[in-house]
């Protein structure tokens, strides 16, 4: 028969904590379940058993730091039901059903608030996708945004939409895709429709009652292109009778516009592209005082190749860079040059024919020959006293004169006076 050796150990049924434990004794209730020792002053120590609330994971003791914080906490699974202040947490999914307190860092596979999150500092979100509502919430923004807003893909998203506006829109330039801002499109046209100005800087830089050069609508009677008909369908290489070909113009800048902004040619009437593609004009920059900028400067396309886009009012000669930047080319010591035709021939209505008109209420003060009969006049110039204006064959008018006593008669299929003899006619 075996010996069976039972160490014993104090025990208790009834007391929570064990008050009458030496140094090095150990104790065990049931009201707890928790294995006790004492410790040099004879008090009980909690060292093992259910621990409840206070277990951290199973079969394990607490142990914290000298700062009484757990240093890291490995968990699958960390529900807090109240408030925990951490240090660093590491999990695969927090659940926080009363408040989180963090002092440190908190790096989560996923995180779930059931309630609210308030956040006090600042906040860090970063992933490949990061999604705010799921269609029926409503985001309120009470603060500004200080970046750019740049959507996934060109072209495809809507701000706003058929059914929700926005009230107001306040921007300094509205700008699409390769082309000069809507803003600045929209000032060119109310400053011409509206002021007959030309528009040289933006709107915010000059107002249309700043600007000075005239780009005037009226189309005044002594302004009228009365030799359109010579100007050729194609630019001319060389000057003809009513078109003055211009290749390397340099023009002058601005300088009650933006630095290197607004250039002018301070020549009028030039020939737009309205009557022929060719004469779209061409711009250059070169070094200041340059002979041949169309082949030694750079060419700078109307729609620009880095938002640098320019206009060109044909009327008043004025050309300006309505994109927002400027020619990469156009720096301190260069000018803008151009090539293109100016109509020079005669102006207003002199020698002007109109044709399939209607007069209403016209005068005319003076013919340079007399009006036809079959355009309604006399085809006379001159008249002649005391006589009648009749018929002098199928075509044309005379005068008919008599003597006192004659009668005008019908004779040889003419009007004539003659004496009234009783003859026979």
């Amino acid at each position: 028969m075996s010996n069976t050796t039972v160490i014993q150990i104090k025990r208790s049924t009834t007391d929570a904590v064990p008050s009458n434990v030496t140094f090095g004794e150990l104790a065990y209730t049931t009201n707890g379940s928790v294995l006790f020792i004492g410790d040099d002053s004879n008090t009980a120590i909690a060292i093992g058993g259910a621990r409840n609330p206070g277990v951290l994971t199973a079969n394990q003791a607490l142990v914290t730091n000298s700062s009484s914080y757990i240093d890291q906490i490995l968990v699958d699974s960390l529900t807090v039901g109240n408030v925990a202040t951490i240090n660093v947490l590491n999990v695969t999914s927090l659940n926080t059903a009363g408040g989180t307190t963090q002092s440190g860092n908190i790096a989560a596979n996923n995180i779930t608030v059931s309630n609210n999150l308030t956040v006090n500092g600042d906040i860090i979100l970063r992933g490949s996708s990061l999604q705010f509502g799921d269609g029926g919430d409503i985001i309120s923004i009470g603060a500004t945004v200080n970046s750019s807003i740049i959507p996934t893909s060109n072209d495809t998203f809507e701000l706003g939409s058929s059914t929700s506006f926005w009230s107001k829109l306040f921007a300094d330039e509205i700008k699409q895709p390769g082309d000069a801002p809507l803003t600045t499109k929209f000032d060119i046209l109310w400053k011409k429709i509206g002021f007959n100005k030309v528009s040289t800087d933006y709107i915010n830089l000059k107002k249309a009652t700043d600007e000075i050069i005239e780009s005037d609508l009226i189309v005044k009677p002594s302004e009228i292109w009365n030799q359109v008909s010579s100007i050729p369908s194609n630019k001319p290489a060389s000057n003809v009778s009513v078109v003055l070909v211009y290749t390397d113009l340099e023009c002058t800048e601005d300088t009650t516009s933006t630095s290197l902004r607004t250039w002018k040619t301070d020549l009028t009437n030039w020939i737009p592209p309205r009557f022929g593609s060719t004469y779209q004009i061409e711009v250059y920059v070169d070094s200041t005082g340059s002979t041949n900028a169309t082949s030694n400067g750079t060419s700078v396309s109307i729609n620009g190749v880095n938002d640098d886009g320019w206009y060109f009012d044909y009327q008043s000669g004025v050309l300006r860079f309505i994109g927002t930047n400027l020619p990469g080319s156009l720096t301190a010591g260069k000018s803008v040059f151009i090539s293109g035709a100016r109509y020079t021939g005669t102006v207003g209505f002199n020698g002007a024919l109109l044709t399939n008109a209607n007069l209403v209420n016209a005068t005319i003060t003076s013919l340079s020959s007399p009006l036809p009969v079959q355009y309604g006049g006399t085809g006379l110039s001159s008249f002649t006293a005391n006589s009648l204006l009749a018929p002098a064959n199928s075509s044309s008018l005379g005068f008919k004169t008599g003597s006192n006593g004659q009668v005008m008669i019908v004779l040889n299929n003419d009007v004539n006076f003659s004496d009234l003899d009783g003859g026979s006619y």
